[in-house]
């Protein structure tokens, strides 16, 4: 029995040495401030625990030793650590329940700390969407193409609409958008720009040929710009295009004006000096001709010179009329004045007029019109018939030993437009010069060594009245050949139409104009002198040379007909025929002028 209570003495020892052990383990955890208590009250507990087992002990083996010392010392150690237990489990809770207090102060802090954080990543968050969104806008207001390219593999990591790239297209590269091509750009005449930006590390500017969405190709300007990071090392590369070809067709369109403007020029400084020789070969016949008027007293010769003298002037004048009538069709003061009149007529006329010229030059001129053709039409015929003249005399002045056909018929499907042929056998025109004969101050031969005369203005204005007057005008000839120049215009037929002649058929003739008192008013003497002459064969004339001299001889005199020069000094044409008109009308008038 005392082995059976020794053992269970043994076991209890063996618990509360454990529960000793874990008081000790205990105190490490506990607040710094207690653990000094913590460990003196385990000590306590080791003093109760060997005090009981000492008991034990004295009472098994029968020892003699004061009990009620032993006692005392076992109930005090015991008090004292109940004490001790309670007082320390009380410190312990209240520093517990201030340290919990202090933890729930700080996760409190902390928690408002946490959504002060989580509050401002969410403005972040915020204000990094309105950025994103503001730099999409801005990057799709763009009008033209902006990509960002990744300069390894040519993705496309970013591109505005006006690019036409779509996120979800299988091919992110920037040749297989801008070209159409799965292989990046390389060759001297079609340069890679991210290429060139790797090499150089700098931005660059080329142009290049692209394909839009519609596979139009479009010319464009590549601007290419580098993003280094903070090391030097290449990023991205930014591209932005620019359409150039509406630019590039313009340079193209005003380098191809400059070369017609210089050839025009070149054209025009022929042009001057063959009108320099033009002018002065009829203006040396009058002066020499009229020289030897002077000087010879027989009637024959003089008769004969005089007549060379009016036909250099004719073709002098001839000359004047084609540079007056350029310049009013360049200035668009040139109009049009379509009347009734016989078309038939005006075609005889014409073969009349160059009937002597054709037979000189051993030219059988022949004229083939239309039984359809309409014998009377509406239209300018004084223009039809400059046009009809200057194409018949080029044609017998190029031609020799051969015919000239002129021919006129009405278009089947057009029955208002006629057409008209002049044909001729002659020397005929390259095919490069072909067109170039009916521009401004051009001819087929514009040499030093040139056999033929000419201004080079003829067919200009030809075209231009054909042109002006709603017609056509072009040529197919073949060198050694001869040439044809067809013409159409638009001229009505008109049935209701009764000619001067037919007017006038059957009436008595008009009687010739009794004599009149006529001031002729001209700054230019000679002009003055060849009106007096033709005159007064006639009428009584008296002159002035100004618009101020004419006003004082019509205060003296009365005349019939004041023949009055626009352009004169002190006092022009205008001025004084609205001063005579007003002294027609009153006195008054004139003052206020």
């Amino acid at each position: 029995m005392q082995w059976v209570l020794l053992g269970i003495i043994a076991a209890g020892a063996l618990i509360l040495m454990v529960s000793v052990q874990r008081a000790y383990n205990l105190s490490k955890i506990v607040p710094l401030s207690l653990r000094f208590q913590w460990r003196f009250l385990t000590f306590l507990i080791c003093s109760f625990i060997v005090g009981y087992c000492g008991y034990i002990l004295i009472q098994l083996f029968r020892v003699n030793f004061p009990l009620e010392v032993l006692i005392g010392a076992i109930f005090f150690c015991g008090a004292l650590f109940v004490f001790g237990i309670i007082a320390l489990s009380a410190q312990t809770l209240h520093q517990l329940k201030q340290f919990n207090d202090t933890l729930e102060l700080q996760v409190q802090e902390r928690t408002q700390q946490l959504e002060a954080i989580n509050l401002s990543l969410t403005h972040s968050q915020d204000n990094l969407s309105r950025q994103n969104i503001f730099l999409h806008t801005v990057i799709n207001a763009l009008p033209h193409p902006f990509m960002v390219i990744d300069p390894d593999t040519y993705e496309i990591d970013l591109a505005n609409t006006v690019a036409g790239f779509a996120a979800t297209q299988s091919s992110r590269t920037c040749h297989a958008l801008s070209h159409g091509s799965a292989l990046p750009c390389q060759g001297h005449d079609h340069p890679c720009p991210i290429r060139e930006i790797k090499t150089s590390g700098k931005s660059v500017v080329m142009e290049h040929v692209h394909v839009n969405a519609r596979k139009e190709k479009r010319i464009v300007e590549v601007h290419g710009y580098p993003l280094h990071d903070e090391t030097g090392k290449l990023l991205k590369v930014i591209e932005y295009s620019i359409d150039i070809t509406e630019k590039k067709q313009t340079e193209t369109a005003l380098l191809q004006a400059k070369v017609a403007a210089e050839a025009a020029n070149v054209a025009k400084g022929l042009f001057l000096a063959n009108m320099s020789h033009e002018i002065r070969t009829p203006l040396n016949g009058i002066i020499g001709m009229n020289h030897l008027a002077m000087q010879t007293t027989d009637d024959d010769k003089r008769r004969q010179y005089l007549n060379t003298v009016q036909s250099a002037a004719e073709n002098l004048l001839d000359l004047l009329n084609d540079i007056l009538d350029f310049s009013k069709i360049e200035a668009g003061q040139l109009q049009i004045a379509p009347r009734c009149f016989n078309l038939r007529r005006l075609m005889e006329d014409i073969m009349a007029t160059y009937a002597h010229a054709a037979k000189e030059r051993f030219v059988a001129l022949q004229l083939n019109t239309h039984a359809l053709a309409p014998a009377t039409v509406h239209g300018d015929d004084v223009r039809v018939r400059q046009i009809l003249l200057n194409l018949v005399s080029n044609a017998i002045k190029f031609t020799r030993n051969g015919s000239v056909q002129v021919s006129v018929r009405p278009i089947h499907d057009q029955p208002d437009m006629l057409y008209f042929t002049i044909t001729d056998t002659g020397i005929g025109i390259p095919p490069e010069k072909q067109q170039a004969i009916f521009n401004s101050f051009e001819q087929a031969d514009s040499s030093n060594t040139r056999q033929y005369g000419g201004t080079g203005l003829g067919l200009a204005i030809c075209k231009q009245l054909t042109v002006l007057m709603g017609g056509r005008i072009w040529v197919t000839s073949e060198v050694g050949k001869g040439s044809t120049f067809h013409v159409e215009l638009p001229l009505p037929a008109e049935s209701n139409y009764e000619d001067d002649e037919q007017k006038t058929s059957g009436q008595p003739p008009q009687p010739l104009l009794q004599a009149l008192r006529i001031l002729v008013v001209d700054d230019n003497s000679i002009n003055r002198d060849v009106a007096s002459m033709i005159l007064e064969q006639q009428h009584q004339v008296k002159t002035a040379s100004d618009g101020l001299e004419a006003l004082a001889l019509l205060a003296e005199e009365y005349f019939d007909l004041v023949l009055m020069d626009v352009q004169m000094p002190f006092m022009d044409g205008l001025t004084a025929t609205k001063i005579i008109r007003a002294a027609e009308q009153g006195h008054d008038q004139i003052e206020r002028l």
